[in-house]
């Protein structure tokens, strides 16, 4: 080690001797590490030896001619933490690409990746505009095989943030989402939390315009759950109450 070069100490892997100045170059974080705190070292454990190296390459080449689709999670995470602009960028691009380019025709396998991945930005940094974006591309047209899927795989395991998402998402089939929930709570004797979420935010009155049969469905399975708190029970009421008025008036409450 000279004075121009600092000792990057990886995971279960032998420490790297790398160039002071294309970190600082190219990352505020390392220029404090390096100017500012005056370190010699530094220990980089939350990610893997491959990145680390493909990181540092990219540094000192300043472009990004491939990413691959497995790399692209942890490259985007380590140019975020170290607050390399022109690699945030050029992964963001990246990623914009893939939205622009899925298929009219959706299946499972072609925006899985995508949407995990705008998910994932969405919510460990809040940037939501590739969210946003993709669900602009894909909510208006036939995404059902794809949300059927997902939703089936994931329910007992979903986030407020993935099943906000998910609510964009089914805007235009509240009969998926319908078919869904009274599918999972079948035989069940309490509300779980996605179940909860897609209650408190479903649109009652589309879904009563649309799918009038299976609303009534539902609401008739979640009145005969045994192990029910006082909120869930009110949240319940709320739907049989409106699904009620709309019934007895025979009128469409406005979306």
């Amino acid at each position: 080690m000279t004075e121009d070069t600092i000792v990057l100490i990886l995971k279960d892997r032998d420490p790297l001797v790398v160039s002071k100045q294309s970190l600082v170059e190219n990352s505020s974080v390392f220029s404090k590490i390096i100017l500012e705190c005056g370190h010699t070292e530094h220990h980089i454990s939350d990610f893997t030896p491959e990145i680390i190296e493909m990181f540092l390459t990219l540094l000192h080449d300043k472009k990004v001619e491939h990413i691959e689709e497995s790399d692209f999670r942890e490259l985007h995470k380590i140019s975020v933490v170290f607050n390399v602009q022109w690699l945030i960028e050029s992964c963001r691009d990246w990623l914009d690409e893939k939205i622009r380019n899925i298929a009219e025709i959706i299946d499972y396998q072609s925006i899985l990746f995508v949407f995990e991945e705008c998910l994932y930005i969405h919510s460990k940094w809040n940037v939501t505009r590739f969210m946003e974006t993709l669900i602009l591309k894909v909510r208006f047209r036939d995404n059902s095989q794809f949300l059927s899927r997902y939703i089936r795989e994931n329910y007992d395991l979903l986030k407020n943030d993935q099943s906000k998402l998910l609510l964009h998402l089914t805007a235009s089939n509240s009969k998926l989402l319908l078919e869904l929930i009274i599918e999972h709570i079948t035989n069940q004797e309490h509300l779980d939390d996605p179940t909860r979420y897609f209650l408190q935010n479903m649109k009652f009155s589309f879904c009563l315009q649309q799918n009038e049969q299976l609303y009534y469905e539902m609401v008739e399975k979640l009145s005969g759950m045994s192990d029910m708190s006082n909120s869930h029970l009110r949240m319940v009421l709320k739907l049989s109450t409106a699904a009620t008025k709309a019934k007895t008036c025979d009128c469409k409450l406005t979306y």
